[in-house]
């Protein structure tokens, strides 16, 4: 009896790591944005955030597909799904603004904490300042309340390719 629940513990544990590395395969991380600063409607949530070792990540599906993700480490959840109807603007450097591109999409969600699923209309930001590219990520929720993020992204994602 003792070496079949050996055997039998071995091969569920043979099954797991070949079905979590058959879906790795499946997802590829391009870009990793990581908080600075954080607000939702307004009020200062940084600490809080950055604390919990927050950030979004954009990554490629294997059918090609654009998916994010805001993960907190800390407290094991995420939020993930597809990026959708993907819209770009370019606005050029001004007397009183700086040179940016903003794409806007819609995102659908699923969350890992709970059942909620749903849109938010989503901007993200690359402002080109001379220290270097700021990102700004603004969530907006159906209910109206706006969730943004100031930080910086290591990788790259090619949003016009969405």
């Amino acid at each position: 009896m003792h070496n079949t629940m050996k055997r039998f513990f071995i091969i569920i544990s043979m099954l797991l790591v070949a079905t979590s590395s058959a879906f790795a395969q499946g997802q590829k991380d391009l870009a990793r944005f990581y908080v600075l600063k954080a607000t939702i409607d307004g009020k200062d949530y940084t600490s809080y955030v950055v604390n919990n070792d927050a950030y979004t990540v954009f990554y490629e599906t294997g059918d090609g597909r654009l998916y994010m993700a805001n993960v907190w480490e800390k407290q094991d959840s995420q939020s993930w799904g597809p990026v959708l109807n993907m819209n770009s603007k370019h606005h050029p450097e001004t007397s009183t603004t700086y040179e940016s591109d903003e794409f806007i999409f819609d995102w659908a969600f699923s969350n890992s904490y709970d059942s909620k699923t749903g849109v938010c209309e989503v901007s993200f930001s690359k402002v080109y300042k001379p220290q270097g590219v700021v990102s700004i990520l603004r969530i907006r929720e159906k209910s109206g309340s706006v969730t943004e993020y100031v930080g910086y992204m290591n990788g790259t994602v090619n949003f016009y390719k969405y």
